[in-house]
């Protein structure tokens, strides 16, 4: 908690700097050159699946986040609420059946839009209460057309160092008046980079093998977009998540082949709530 609260610190000063220094060097007769928006909001999910490796079910996930964006820049304060912890493939709670406020990340990044084609890069930090703190810097390059496709890659600098790359898909179709059906479709890889994600050997009966490369996950997802009022905004939506590759969903011995778990066929279903600013 104490380091997402330094983060979100430091680059609130940091666009406020970059507000401050565009207004004086643009023009000194114009106060707000760039302007601030923001959007807060709580998200309540069934299940919480993290690139296809399930970290929550059998209970109620909340995930609240509060957004602050100028400049090209935005930073993303996030936090996932388990009504009722179980162990997963992924999830090792310390007191299972207990409630818990289980995760507390910031995200940042920086985009840039040249005509079609956007451009962004970041860093992102995972306060995990149920394993070791996570950060990953990530690049990203979209183009902004019929299906908006957007390729990044993520690189995971502390507790499990990998390469995890995604191509995401997106369209909204009108339906009636403002609302929307958002569709939506992603495809994950994961490259293992140290020997902590050796995979399962029958062998040996342990983790030994080569490191995990495989493709990872998929996701198809469909929802709504429901403008209440002007700012207000609900969000309806399901998720169907499924294993990419045999190796992402391969179990020997009861032990999965990834050391991280295997990836399942998963549904998931939500409604995300959001006020914009």
């Amino acid at each position: 908690m104490r380091a997402r609260l330094v983060y979100v610190t430091l680059v609130i000063i940091l666009l406020w700097s970059i507000s401050v220094f565009a207004s004086d060097e643009s023009n000194p007769d114009e106060q707000s050159s760039i302007k601030f928006t923001g959007l807060v909001g709580v998200t309540a999910l069934n299940k919480y699946i993290f690139r296809g490796q399930e970290i929550g079910n059998k209970s109620v996930i909340l995930q609240p986040y509060v957004s602050i964006s100028a400049a090209g820049f935005t930073i993303v304060s996030w936090d996932s609420f388990d009504s009722d912890q179980h162990k997963t493939q992924s999830f090792y709670p310390k007191e299972p059946g207990s409630k818990s406020l289980n995760e507390t990340d910031v995200f940042i990044s920086y985009k840039k839009n040249f005509d079609n084609l956007v451009l962004s890069c970041g860093y992102n930090f995972y306060g995990l209460h149920y394993a070791k703190d996570s950060q990953e810097v990530l690049a990203s390059i979209g183009y902004a057309g019929f299906v908006n496709p957007t390729l990044t890659v993520y690189r995971e600098i502390a507790a499990w160092p990998n390469v995890y790359v995604n191509l995401s898909l997106s369209r909204s179709l009108p339906v009636y008046k403002d609302i929307t059906l958002d569709l939506g479709a992603s495809f994950g890889h994961l490259t293992g980079i140290t020997d902590h994600w050796k995979t399962y050997d029958e062998k040996t009966n342990a983790y030994t093998d080569s490191r995990y490369n495989a493709f990872q996950d998929g996701q198809l997802q469909a929802g709504f977009t429901v403008p209440i009022t002007k700012n207000l905004i609900i969000q309806p939506m399901t998720q169907f998540w499924y294993p990419l590759s045999e190796d992402a969903k391969k179990i020997t011995n009861g032990k999965s082949y990834s050391p991280h778990g295997k990836v399942d066929n998963t549904f998931v279903y939500g409604l995300n709530v959001m006020y914009t600013f």
